[in-house]
């Protein structure tokens, strides 16, 4: 235990892969106890050294620059992108979720609800372990960008329902279902996605980590100093969350669209510092206090 503390103390890692691996440790010999050779005493405890604090979860860089995202906003208006990519970036752009969610989303996903729709996605983490996920439902009118996003849905509604014949059973179901193709420049250099193989995919969270990485080496996505921009799939989350914090969401009505149980997860993780926005607030107080007398009660 000592040698594996040691090593993780040296380990290149971020320190939420610290504070995780070193966290299985401890949950290994408290789950184990009582087996043969295997202490009937933790010899762990509960405290793990590598346990973040609130400013160690929030980290500025989890937030992407809007400058930024207008350059992947721009390339996902691309309908020569595969619609399954295309949609996943921008049900993760327009939603706070986590991206196992997004591709958790079943092929039912989409049911009209009065003059709305109403999209029906998953969330595990905090369900209390259970297999089965609890579902939270997100309202969309059919106009301007929620018009954008059923659309697509509905689309690649009907690509997953053509393929479901070719499943086995226990892969049926699934929204982000797709043929295999694969990348093709033509004669005039335009990039092309061709049908190569009878094979039949399922989205999940590597897939999508592993296309949105090449994408952004494709792209040569820069931040506003020209620096190389990787972007992830979970920023999205905190950007979601963010954003609405600072056009005036309150914590209940963000943790109803996010599917979190409780407000210090948003709080502690997900609420980053915008200076822009800060400065904005700054400036209406300014405002506001102008012409009168700093030097009275009231001020």
């Amino acid at each position: 235990i000592a040698d594996y503390k040691e090593y993780l103390i040296e380990y290149t890692r971020s320190k939420g892969t610290r504070e995780l691996y070193f966290g299985a440790l401890i949950s290994f010999f408290h789950d184990m106890r009582g087996w043969p050779a295997v202490p009937s005493q933790p010899p762990l405890g509960r405290n793990n050294p590598f346990s973040r604090k609130n400013n160690d979860r929030k980290h500025d860089e989890k937030y992407v620059p809007e400058f930024v995202l207008n350059q992947y906003d721009i390339k996902f208006r691309d309908i020569r992108i595969p619609l399954h990519r295309r949609l996943i970036y921008w049900v993760a752009r327009s939603i706070p979720s986590r991206i196992s969610e997004v591709t958790g989303m079943s092929l039912e996903c989409l049911k009209p609800y009065q003059n709305k729709w109403c999209l029906i996605m998953p969330t595990w983490k905090q369900n209390g372990g259970y297999l089965e996920p609890q579902l939270r439902r997100i309202y969309l009118k059919y106009s301007g960008h929620g018009k954008f996003l059923i659309d697509m849905i509905r689309e690649q509604q009907e690509i997953a329902r053509s393929l479901q014949s070719s499943l086995p059973d226990h892969q049926k179901g699934m929204l982000f279902t797709y043929p295999a193709k694969i990348k093709q420049h033509t004669k005039t250099g335009e990039v092309v996605f061709v049908p190569y193989s009878d094979k039949i995919y399922i989205a999940n969270r590597s897939s999508v980590m592993r296309w949105l990485h090449d994408y952004s080496a494709e792209w040569n996505a820069v931040d506003e100093n020209g620096a190389t921009y990787i972007l992830t799939s979970h920023q999205f989350r905190h950007n979601g969350i963010t954003d609405r914090v600072w056009a005036g969401f309150n914590v209940v009505e963000i943790r109803d669209m996010t599917g979190h149980q409780g407000d210090a997860m948003i709080e502690a993780s997900y609420t980053h510092v915008l200076p822009q926005e800060a400065i904005k607030i700054q400036n209406k107080v300014i405002e506001s206090r102008e012409g009168q007398d700093f030097r009275s009660k009231e001020a």
